[in-house]
């Protein structure tokens, strides 16, 4: 079989794992952040997404996609999900092809190999919030602007403005990588006058979308959720963010295992080498800095202006890494090649990555369809078998799932000795969900346990578990 036309196979097989892996579970109960989306802006539209109180979680221009989307089609997880997992899967539709045109069929296969198995885009892909979108204006920022400084296309200049434009009005953080890809731009004299415009251009309409939000960007770029870079985190962190995680997914079903750590490090780093190598061998400088900049750029600022990061803050620079990845695996497949006696073994070693890759991003689909991270969803539909509108109480420190699934009015919030008094001296039917999560108060139920009422335990992936006590009316309050 022709090369191309095994590479089409190989391609189309691992399009269908990730198509698969990233619908499969849209339907799953919403966890805090996308609740919290959901009920503070996408549901209140333009009004509670412009005028809020703003927060982080206000992806605007997701938000407002979403809104759209809701109106029509009805407020359920997966049309909530759905500017999300169309951008994302979108993004590696075009990562994919553009690879092939400008390096390749196999680096296009390595590119859509590497994200399908990334488990930060398994994760983000396919939850309510806007990193989906992210991917896709960072792949075609990436693309327009390596395009862009080989042939000056004025479509490439079009698609490079617009995709800043969408990434940034998405995440705003985002504008850190336009400002890396301009100076690449900007260190060829025939792109300085665009460079200039683009800027321009941008930055003005990023300030007339954000200018009622400025002050709380502002105000919560000092959050503190996340980790501070340490002083070399402009080289540590796209390697513990993007690179780590997901070459980890090809070697254990336990990426997170510090035994791992050594080897796949030293393995970046001569793939980040042979990278530079092709481009240099290619004249593909533009390119090699159109991979690098935005990335350390980012890192760099974050880094100095000491501002908190989590791996999802800056997840819309995965596909840059994993290109740069593809660029180091064609260049040692192109070494190899030469010596016969190492083609089958490395056709061998690469197939059990990609099988063991492939096992991996299938069992955490899996998980994830046995355990969402919160399962709010579950809690209210054993709230709601009840027939009535039972009031819910609950101890919850994040408590915006529960509303957004059984109502705000319906889920209320009392002190302790408040919530103890109402659960145990009532003839009325109540519900108490007992979220185990950051240390809540507990009330005392012991006037529950002694009634015989037990709670219905529902376990989750993360952020604690939910114990749900259903008190039936009529019982009567303890002596």
């Amino acid at each position: 079989m022709h090369s191309s036309a095994l590479a089409v196979w190989a391609i189309g097989t691992f399009s269908v794992l990730l198509v698969w892996t990233r619908c499969a579970n849209l339907g799953a109960s919403f966890w805090l952040d996308e609740a919290y989306s959901a009920l503070h802006y996408i549901d209140r539209g333009p009004r509670g997404i412009f005028f809020d109180h703003y927060l982080p979680n206000n992806h605007v221009l997701f938000n407002l996609l979403a809104w759209v989307t809701t109106s029509r089609v009805g407020h359920f997880e997966a049309a909530y999900r759905l500017w999300s997992v169309g951008p994302a899967l979108a993004a590696v539709g075009i990562i994919g092809w553009w690879t092939w045109r400008r390096v390749g069929p196999w680096a296009a296969f390595a590119v859509v190999a590497l994200a399908t198995v990334a488990p930060l885009h398994l994760e983000l892909s396919a939850q309510a919030r806007g990193y989906g979108l992210a991917f896709l204006a960072a792949v075609c920022m990436l693309t327009s602007a390596a395009d862009l400084s080989s042939r000056g296309r004025r479509r490439d200049s079009a698609a490079f403005i617009a995709s800043a434009l969408i990434g940034i009005w998405t995440l705003p953080v985002f504008a850190i990588a336009f400002v890396g890809h301009v100076a690449v731009l900007a260190l060829r004299r025939d792109r300085r006058r665009f460079a200039v415009i683009a800027t321009a251009v941008v930055a003005g309409g990023s300030l007339v979308f954000y200018a009622p939000l400025l002050g709380g960007i502002i105000a919560n770029s000092r959050q503190t959720f996340g980790m501070r870079l340490p002083w070399y985190g402009w080289l540590s962190g796209p390697w513990e963010h993007l690179a780590r995680p997901t070459l980890a997914a090809f070697v254990s079903r336990n990426p997170g295992s510090p035994t791992t750590n050594p080897m796949l490090l030293a393995a970046f780093v001569a793939l980040a080498a042979l990278a530079v190598r092709r481009c240099r061998r290619l004249n593909e400088r533009d390119l090699l800095l159109h991979l690098v900049m935005p990335v350390l750029t980012t890192y760099v600022v974050l880094d100095i202006a000491r501002i908190y990061v989590a791996d999802r803050f800056v997840s819309y620079l995965l596909f840059y890494v994993l290109v740069l990845i593809s660029l180091g695996l064609t260049e040692a497949s192109h070494l190899l090649s030469a010596v016969a006696a190492t083609r089958l073994i490395v056709i061998v070693v690469l197939s059990l990555l990609l099988v063991v890759g492939a096992d991996h991003v299938l069992a955490e689909t899996h998980a994830d369809a046995v355990l969402p991270i919160e399962n709010f969803k579950l809690v209210a539909q054993i709230v709601n078998a009840t027939g009535r509108q039972t009031p819910v109480f609950t101890n919850s420190v994040f408590p915006d799932g529960l509303r957004w699934y059984l109502g705000t009015s319906r889920v209320q919030e009392l002190p302790v000795a408040a919530l103890t008094r109402a659960l145990c001296n009532t003839s009325h039917e109540e519900v108490f969900v007992d979220h185990h999560f950051h240390s809540p108060p507990e009330p005392n139920l012991a006037c529950l346990r002694r009634r015989g009422i037990v709670p219905l335990h529902i376990s989750q992936r993360g952020r604690g578990s939910l114990d749900v006590w259903v008190v039936p009316a009529g019982s009567a309050p303890p002596a």
